[in-house]
């Protein structure tokens, strides 16, 4: 038992609020793992999009190292590629457009339209992620912009987003839209 206000206080963060180091290691080499198996998705699926894994990136409480205990979800971001498509704002919303050069996200578009359908995207992810031999008996899903996998050997789940809530693919951050609108995407 602590004596002092200041060992009361370390021992409280140490053991209520933050992550166990061991159980935080784990969760970084699965994530990474994950991110591993992810980027052969357009190996074993023609038409997964192409992805472009130098932009996938941590967010969220763990990877800023602000989580706290329950240690339950870690956000990832996954790259895609901008497949010749290109932006175009109307009405408050971004819409991204396929074009004749557009080699895979032209299977992602609405129906009867050349606009890219993020929720198709997103569901590739959970066809892929399904397909995964370790995960077969996690469950997978769609939640809002994200796919969602919950493992069954850990406590926590991957929330993976191509996207964002205005449907704007990921890539389109980096590679289309100027550079005042990266700032403000970027604030999460």
């Amino acid at each position: 038992m602590a004596l002092t206000m200041t060992a009361a206080f370390n021992e409280f963060q140490r053991n209520i609020v933050n992550l166990d180091s061991s159980q935080t290691d784990r969760a970084r080499a699965s994530r990474d793992w994950l991110l591993g198996r992810m980027n052969t998705f357009p190996n074993n699926d023609v038409y997964f999009p192409i992805i472009y894994p130098d932009i996938h990136t941590g967010f969220g409480s763990f990877a800023r190292r602000t989580k706290i205990r329950p240690l339950d979800d870690i956000d990832l971001m996954f790259g895609l590629d901008g497949d010749d498509c290109v932006y175009s704002e109307s009405d408050g919303k971004i819409i991204i457009t396929a074009h004749e050069g557009t080699v895979r996200l032209k299977y992602y578009k609405h129906d009867g339209t050349n606009f890219i359908n993020s929720r198709k995207i997103i569901n590739s992810f959970i066809s892929s992620l399904n397909q995964i031999p370790q995960y077969d008996k996690a469950d997978v899903k769609r939640n809002q912009e994200a796919a969602t996998l919950k493992l069954k050997s850990y406590d926590w789940n991957f929330d993976i987003v191509p996207g964002n809530d205005s449907n704007l693919l990921i890539v389109f951050y980096v590679q289309i839209i100027p550079d005042d609108l990266v700032m403000q995407l970027h604030r999460f």
